[in-house]
């Protein structure tokens, strides 16, 4: 365990970008029946190393159907890797953190959970990059897996925070 803690610590030394992105799209959340809405989430991103960063995220995604409507909030970290760097960037992530909404029949609380992120992105310049994604949320109250699948567009920007005079 400390080996590998020295190893993000050295990681993390060692690359200083920063993205930051926000997404849009379709959600659906399900217990014994589903409720489709829409959503949008911001989040940031550091890289520890050229294809491991360190990410945080929230999302707040509006259901209404079936006489009720809610919203359901989600807040994360995780660990993200990026399967290749080149034109697109193809990425897998893995989230833990709690959920919680105002008015679901099950979900009244916070419940802590996990997702499994898929997505690509495409780059456009060296700072800007569009992509999809999906996301499958599973939460420990609720049964049904995926109890909440997020999918859609995301814009992302990417700065650095390395000196530019030091080379």
């Amino acid at each position: 365990m400390i080996s590998f803690l020295c190893l993000i610590g050295t990681a993390a030394h060692a690359s200083s970008d920063v993205y930051v992105y926000s997404d849009l799209g379709y959600s659906c959340a399900a217990d014994t029946r589903r409720y489709h809405g829409g959503g949008f989430g911001l989040g940031g991103r550091i890289s520890l190393s050229e294809t491991i960063q360190l990410g945080t995220r929230y999302q707040l995604s509006e259901h209404r159907g079936k006489g009720q409507a809610f919203t359901v909030h989600n807040a994360a970290v995780g660990g993200v890797l990026l399967l290749d760097v080149f034109h697109y960037v193809p990425w897998a992530a893995v989230y833990l953190g709690p959920s919680w909404s105002d008015a679901h029949p099950t979900l009244n609380s916070p419940d802590f959970g996990y997702s499994f992120d898929l997505g690509v992105d495409r780059l456009l310049d060296r700072e800007w990059s569009v992509g999809a994604f999906l996301q499958f949320h599973s939460l420990a109250s609720i049964e049904k897996t995926p109890a909440v699948m997020f999918g859609g567009i995301r814009v992302e920007y990417r700065f650095s925070l390395d000196d530019p005079f030091d080379d």
